[in-house]
């Protein structure tokens, strides 16, 4: 949630995905197809013919592969957070971005 704050994400969008309403009107087509295969992902090791077939609609090869990797990487992190009950301060949320912002500026 702090990331897609810092990002812009509208509060009302962040929500609708918080409640696993891909079908939202909040939410674009394309943002339908990649949430809905976003959670098709974490929820199972394969993803139907029909999600796939709608996130290949509009990402590529590659892109595919890149939100798989991000996907991973957040199951991941999570699962250590959790499974070694590890506490996460909120105040370091956003400190990647803010990080990378900066960077960028220099």
């Amino acid at each position: 949630m702090p990331i897609s704050e810092a990002m812009g994400v509208d509060p009302q969008i962040r929500e609708a995905i918080h409640k696993q309403d891909f079908d939202s009107s909040l939410l674009s087509t394309d943002d339908q197809a990649i949430t809905k295969f976003v959670a098709a992902v974490v929820r199972s090791p394969t993803v139907d013919d029909d999600t796939f077939a709608a996130v290949r609609k509009i990402l590529s090869n590659r892109e595919i592969v890149e939100v798989l990797q991000v996907v991973g990487f957040y199951w991941s992190f999570g699962r250590v957070a959790t499974v070694l009950e590890v506490e996460i301060e909120p105040a370091h949320g956003t400190a990647v971005i803010e990080t990378s912002e900066k960077a960028a500026a220099e």
